[in-house]
């Protein structure tokens, strides 16, 4: 176990309604937990936590699929938020995570309130979003209706039924598959959520700047709270130990390397079939990739059904009405 640090190492802490130190514990990443509620949350969280996913976006070239998948997060405002890395200081994010909560300031504004290295900070939810690439005064969402988005889920799958595997392009399955570990740290789940049908189409039909960095933060702290279910935004919470403590050096031996949406977890992920050697193919068909033709923002388009992927002999040569 490491050695504690002492309160000479460390900023006298804010005033709390917490027990003197005498009273605190160490954990054996070294933090100090002040209160029975942060030992509780250290027993909870400890276990939970996970890397999250980067995307492989050499493969995504090689795939002929990154151009699209750069201009639907473009038409998001999330350029800069795509390009973060999942990885992580498992001992800084464990304390941050352990000690957030939101507060607000005397003017109203919401702040996220934690300690790293033992100091307690604040930061604003604004200071947050423009951490993690968001757009300033961007609107965390915009209104489309429910009709509107039924009709669009029929643009790109086949069935009523939200799944991803319904969804007919992989390109626009592998967005999805981003946005949700990404946003909600969803890290196994395979439905279409609402909201993130309502991201799909921003993307895709109506692109407007959205900064959904207020929800993502209290949704970290709805999930800390619970018991069960993995915790996958330490990479963010790096960021803002990184941000308040420029200084900081990080230790390796806490550094977690996340895994990649590369060509292994697409095969996995059923996404795409073959290897390099023998070619690539959208998964369940015979059409071969890369292909111009799975092109998300192709001149004329008015849907991502693909259906010339299931025709009789289609192949990727064959170009379909909207490329002609």
């Amino acid at each position: 176990m490491r050695r504690p640090r002492t309160r000479s190492q460390a900023q006298e802490p804010q005033p709390m309604n917490v027990d003197e130190e005498e009273a605190w514990t160490y954990t054996s990443e070294g933090f100090s937990l002040r209160s029975a509620a942060e030992a509780q949350r250290y027993l909870n969280c400890k276990e939970r936590v996970r890397p999250n996913l980067d995307l492989d976006f050499d493969f995504m070239r090689a795939l002929d699929f990154e151009a699209s998948i750069e201009r639907a997060f473009l038409n998001l405002g999330w350029s800069t938020f795509i390009h973060i890395s999942g990885s992580f200081q498992f001992d800084l994010a464990l304390e941050i995570m352990v000690t957030m909560d939101i507060v607000q300031s005397s003017d109203g504004i919401n702040n996220l309130r934690f300690r790293v290295k033992e100091t307690w900070t604040e930061l604003s939810f604004g200071t947050i979003g423009s951490l993690l690439g968001f757009h300033a005064n961007a609107p965390e969402t915009i209104e489309v209706d429910s009709p509107t988005l039924e009709a669009f889920w029929l643009l790109i799958a086949t069935g009523t039924s939200k799944e991803r595997t319904k969804i007919v392009n992989p390109i626009i399955r592998i967005i999805h598959r981003f946005m949700t570990v990404r946003v909600l740290e969803r890290l196994d789940d395979t439905k279409v959520q609402f909201s993130e049908l309502k991201w799909l189409y921003i993307a895709l039909c109506q692109p407007t700047w959205t900064d959904p960095s207020s929800a993502m933060i209290k949704h970290w702290i709805v999930q800390r709270n619970r018991t069960t279910g993995l915790l996958g935004f330490g990479h963010y919470l790096t960021i803002l130990a990184a941000s308040v403590m420029p200084s900081l050096v990080f230790d390796p031996d806490y550094t977690v390397k996340p895994p990649s949406m590369d060509e292994v977890s697409l095969r996995k992920g059923k996404y795409i079939t073959g290897n390099s050697s023998s070619g690539f193919f959208v998964s369940k068909t015979n059409f071969k990739i890369p292909s111009p033709s799975l092109a998300l923002f192709s001149q004329n388009r008015t849907d991502w059904l693909e259906k010339f992927m299931f025709e009789e002999g289609q192949s990727s040569q064959s170009q379909p009405s909207h490329l002609l």
